[in-house]
């Protein structure tokens, strides 16, 4: 997970460093307890990274930030804080960032302090930080958050999301190159419209109705290492 702090933020420390401990301190309520700093670029904004030791859902994580944030009154929005993973509509992409060490970027000490731009450094404090997250009060608030989450409503725009996939679906292969493509919508078909939630439920659904599918002999290359 990432928190952007742009530089002109009023909860950059710069400018309000009770602000900054705010953020900081709400999120160790979720069980992000350990960040790592990095300065962004010579913009000198902050991107605060909580690495995990333990998967967990992008959307959810999403959500229990938001939800967290928000409930103590920090505000969420494009040059104020940033959240990565960010909640999204179902058929759009998350947002990216900025990579670290880049030019300008700098990982900082606990005190805000240049460190410099070691690679290995920069994986060893990872490794290091990863393993205070608390993970089980993370997965809590993550099923806090998602029950609770009210996503924008657009039944229209999600009819017509789900008719588009099960048409390219019914579709199927009409030459070759379209496997990667093809098994990405079956997987996205099952995880958003049929609620399959683990990767053993996925899968089975992708080969399934990949192995039915029209032009699927003729035209997949994939047949022999399908699953």
């Amino acid at each position: 997970a990432l928190i952007d702090i742009d530089k002109g933020s009023p909860y950059h420390p710069n400018n309000n460093h009770e602000k900054f401990k705010t953020v900081l301190q709400a999120l160790e309520d979720i069980g992000l307890v350990r960040p790592l700093i990095v300065q962004s670029s010579h913009s000198e904004g902050l991107h605060i990274y909580y690495p995990f030791w333990q998967e967990v859902p992008s959307f959810g994580i999403a959500c229990a930030i938001k939800a967290c944030l928000q409930k103590n009154n920090c505000e969420i929005a494009a040059g104020v804080i940033e959240s990565f993973p960010n909640t999204k509509k179902y058929d759009s992409e998350y947002n990216g960032h900025r990579l670290p060490l880049q030019t300008g970027s700098y990982q900082l000490d606990n005190d805000l302090q240049i460190i410099g731009r070691d690679l290995n450094q920069f994986v060893e404090t990872w490794l290091t930080v990863q393993e205070h997250q608390d993970i089980d009060l993370l997965k809590q608030a993550i099923t806090e958050a998602k029950a609770n989450y009210q996503p924008p409503k657009d039944n229209r725009k999600l009819i017509k999301w789900r008719e588009d996939l099960e048409q390219q679906i019914e579709e199927g292969w009409t030459r070759q190159g379209q496997s990667n493509q093809l098994l990405y919508l079956m997987g996205k078909y099952a995880r958003v419209f049929l609620g399959c939630e683990e990767d053993e439920a996925i899968a089975e659904y992708i080969t399934k109705t990949a192995r039915a599918a029209a032009g699927f002999i003729k035209y997949c290359s994939d047949i022999h290492r399908l699953e």
